[in-house]
């Protein structure tokens, strides 16, 4: 079995390093859900300068000033989505709780126009009720929804890279490993 197993890492280790990064990213996430959140609203402006920058650079041979203006909003709001992360996830997520919201009562006024022509009414209000929530969730507390949906990713990436993992190993144990050409690996099955 000891065989196998460092059989399987020389020749088909590779397999392994999504898997592992799902887990490692899974876990960090269900457990440091804020940090999580502090470093894609970082990340996220690291992009915005870099893009605001790029476009900065490139007006050099066709300046506009529409693209210089672009340029310079997307420069400043990455600069406060680095110093001020929770900030602006948490106003982003309070303006998409406002759009929720104005959807679920648009949805709400409509099944109510149509609630002797549709036989499954409560269904139709049961959803939108649950937009309404969500939508109130948002806008009230951006933060605590905000940490919810990272735990359920990172617990979504654990199972998912988890099971890559066992996967792996188990495709592997079940066949012998012949050759890996340019077609994937080549498996002899077990008789």
């Amino acid at each position: 079995m000891k065989e196998k197993i460092r059989t399987f890492f020389q020749k088909e280790g590779k397999a392994l390093v999504m898997p592992v990064v799902m887990v490692v990213i899974g876990l960090l996430f269900v457990l440091f859900p804020g940090s999580a959140i502090s470093a894609t609203g970082k990340l996220v402006g690291i992009v915005l300068v870099v893009v605001g920058a790029f476009i900065g650079c490139s007006l050099m041979a066709t300046f506009t000033p529409i693209m210089a203006g672009l340029a310079c909003c997307l420069v400043v709001l990455g600069i406060i989505s680095i110093a001020a992360p929770g900030m602006v996830a948490g106003i982003i997520l309070k303006v998409i709780g406002v759009l929720i919201l104005i959807h679920a009562v648009i949805r709400l006024m409509d099944a109510y126009k149509v609630k002797s022509e549709v036989k499954s009414f409560k269904f139709y209000l049961s959803i939108d009720m649950f937009s309404l929530a969500v939508g109130i969730l948002l806008v009230f507390v951006p933060h605590l929804v905000a940490n919810w949906v990272v735990i359920v990713v990172g617990i979504v990436l654990l199972v998912s890279g988890l099971s890559n993992t066992v996967s792996s190993f188990k495709l592997y144990g079940e066949g012998r490993y012949l050759e890996n050409d340019k077609d994937g690996a080549v498996w002899e099955e077990k008789v």
